[in-house]
């Protein structure tokens, strides 16, 4: 089995956690909170998806986490190709709603084990 394979079988055997930060400006708050509802929705729906949902800071509602957790990668990958996925992006794009480029983060299980 070549290098490469073996990389791709164990980017897939295992637990993908995303973690992605916004800022939205306030004018935009409830127009982005619009647009994300239909895409939380539909993707919790999704094959593979344990969990994803949005969080806001207690202190300033414009700073947004999306928490995602998906059973594999190519779960994740097959969501990323969603119309609903595709129909946000191009309207948080469109309508200007965040105050810079959001920070994604892909990470796997977790480091430390509690078993």
């Amino acid at each position: 089995m070549s290098a490469e394979k073996k990389e791709q079988d164990a980017s897939n055997s295992g637990p993908v956690h995303v973690i992605v930060t916004f800022s939205v400006k306030e004018d935009k708050y409830d127009a982005f909170m619009e647009a994300v509802k239909p895409m939380i929705v539909a993707t919790n729906k999704e094959k593979g998806c344990s969990r994803y949902n949005i969080h806001c800071d207690q202190k300033n509602k414009c700073k947004v986490v999306m928490v995602e957790q998906w059973e594999s990668q190519d779960c994740l990958n097959k969501h990323l190709q969603q119309p609903h996925v595709k129909t946000f992006n191009e309207k948080q794009k469109a309508q200007g709603m965040a105050a810079g480029v959001p920070q994604i983060f892909f990470c796997g299980g977790p480091v430390i084990d509690l078993e």
